[in-house]
């Protein structure tokens, strides 16, 4: 089957959708078979999800009946076991409206007030110039550091590494600062909903398995879902994680058994029990979809684990989730009693793209046409390749131009944006938006969320690199204390750069390279390091990564 897409033309569904990203505005070519619901959902899948591959299984609700149920590709690729809709995911990040509405239930219970500052319950943490508060924590505007990104990003623990809650728990206790003053900002951190889940164990005195198990899914009936805070868990009709390798497939494993942030393991069936709970619209449900504000009284989209906004004349409730080769979706049109939920096993599935191509099928009466881009293989794109830096956080972003595409390159993804014109691009999922701006030789890339259309764009500016000697290289070499994140730096001085090192559980690390960007100033698609400079002597260092940033380092040699 081809699609037409706009002013690309017909193209090929599975180039767009898995080579390039499906644009939402893609519909069915001229000349096709009109086909029914069902057989256009088996479309979206087809070539790319075969009975030798992993694979995705949804379900879509209306009116609180399922009106479809089907899966696609192999649970298991080593015994050949299909996926069901009762194949059991890892949700992740779907798992933290969960940790919300647990508590939402202690709220209603009075056992604690969302004003209430975290440290009446976990007493062991920082206490800053301004408290976090417990809804802070669930709007994601508390300037917590992300603990994914403490770990594994900056402090070199390894995807196969254990780690437990007390120890995520002492990390966050020895931050000295936080990435901004708590209802000033949104960042989304994993760090917010882990906090969370500890507080539910220290009011309850159960864990958050035993507390969400008793309080929400044994009395709904979804008899699959809990949070699995034992990795070594026996589950039946287990899905399992993959990623790409070449042309076949590796396991995707996890050891970790943290709970609050993720760890949530679902059905598809189940989770439409969920969906139809939060459409009753019960009185903490009506609490868990109420969105945050800033300090300032500026709305955000983000309420209990669930992201709210409009969405093509249509208000839209939804949330991303991926992790160890699992990706998940969950969407919503509450006003038209619909929704639906897609989990797949293989980490270069794209749900955003899916479940909106899904969303089109189902409510294509309802959603509103959208402004389709204008100009789509003239745009500036190409001027403005290369490597741009956030000059308040360090953060690097890759920009690329590849035909009528435009390819940004952040810490965590990439993502692939259409021109509206020569400088204004939307993502082909219709979720960010991205201008170009040149004033004289200056360059910037702005970008920003569209489902928060009060968040202020992101500047970046381009990477003016310095060309640094060996002599001058040779200045940041040595080796770096950072209390925040347990660990010590190493950086060695390289050809035309740095290399990174750190020694917080494993003395053969893996070694980053790092290339100068600015002033002091190094990174990779990743990491950012700014030298501390003291009478011209580098005596400390300061890291960034992805979204956490200003964690310092003092140089011990």
């Amino acid at each position: 089957m081809t699609w037409k897409c706009g002013g690309l033309g017909p193209v090929g569904l599975l180039s767009l959708l898995i080579l390039q990203g499906l644009p939402y505005w893609c519909q069915p070519a001229l000349g096709q078979p009109v086909l029914d619901s069902a057989q256009r959902v088996d479309a979206l899948f087809e070539g790319w999800v075969t009975h030798e591959t992993p694979g995705c299984a949804v379900g879509v609700d209306r009116h609180g009946q399922s009106v479809l149920l089907k899966a696609y590709g192999l649970a298991n690729l080593e015994h050949g076991a299909p996926l069901t809709t009762r194949s059991v995911f890892r949700s992740a990040s779907l798992a933290k409206q969960f940790t919300a509405m647990s508590i939402l239930l202690l709220e209603s219970e009075g056992k604690l007030s969302l004003e209430d500052d975290v440290r009446r319950f976990l007493p062991e943490l920082q206490r800053y110039e301004r408290p976090v508060r417990i809804r802070h924590l669930l709007s994601h505007t508390s300037g917590y550091r992300d603990y994914l990104t403490l770990f594994f990003y900056l402090a070199g623990a390894r995807d196969d590494d254990y780690v437990s809650q007390e120890e995520v728990l002492d990390l966050l206790a020895h931050q000295k600062g936080l990435d901004f003053t708590p209802g000033d900002s949104y960042i989304y951190s994993n760090s917010n909903y882990l906090l969370l889940g500890a507080v539910v164990e220290r009011i309850t005195g159960r864990t958050l398995r035993e507390f969400s198990q008793a309080k929400i899914f044994t009395p709904l009936g979804m008899k699959a879902t809990r949070f699995q805070d034992d990795p070594n868990d026996l589950v039946p009709n287990r899905a399992v994680g993959y990623s790409p390798d070449g042309t076949s497939f590796r396991l995707n494993r996890t050891t970790l058994g943290l709970v609050g942030d993720g760890g949530l393991i679902t059905t598809v069936e189940d989770f439409l029990i969920w969906h139809r709970h939060l459409q009753a619209q019960g009185p903490e449900a009506r609490r868990l979809l109420t969105t945050g504000s800033l300090g300032d009284g500026s709305a955000i989209g983000y309420a209990g684990g669930l992201i709210v906004h409009q969405h093509r004349g249509l208000k839209r409730i939804w949330h991303l989730g991926f992790y160890a080769g699992f990706q998940g979706l969950y969407m919503s049109f509450p006003d038209e009693d619909v929704g639906l939920i897609l989990f797949c096993n293989r980490s270069d599935s794209d749900p955003e793209a899916l479940a909106e191509r899904i969303s089109e099928i189902f409510l294509a009466e309802r959603l509103q046409e959208p402004t389709l881009p204008a100009g789509l293989a003239e745009h500036e794109g190409a001027a403005f390749s290369g490597l741009y830096r956030d000059p308040r956080t360090g953060m690097m972003l890759r920009l690329r131009a590849e035909g009528q595409k435009l390819h940004l390159r952040l810490p965590e993804r990439e993502l692939s944006f259409l021109a509206r014109t020569g400088r204004e691009f939307v993502s082909a999922d219709g979720f960010y938006e991205l201008l170009l701006q040149q004033e004289g030789r200056k360059r910037q890339v702005l970008f920003r969320p569209l489902w928060m259309p009060g968040k202020p764009f992101r500047v970046f500016t381009v990477a003016d690199p310095p060309d640094l000697s060996a002599a001058e290289l040779a200045r940041y070499a040595g080796t770096y204390r950072c209390p925040e994140i347990f660990s010590e730096i190493h950086l060695d001085a390289v050809d035309g750069g740095l290399r990174y090192r750190h020694d917080y559980r494993h003395k053969y690390a893996p070694e980053s390279p790092l290339v100068p960007t600015g002033q002091d100033a190094f990174a990779n698609d990743v990491l950012m390091v700014e030298g501390i400079r003291k009478r011209r002597r580098i005596v400390g260092l300061r890291l960034a990564a992805r979204t956490v940033f200003g964690i310092e380092c003092a140089r011990t040699r």
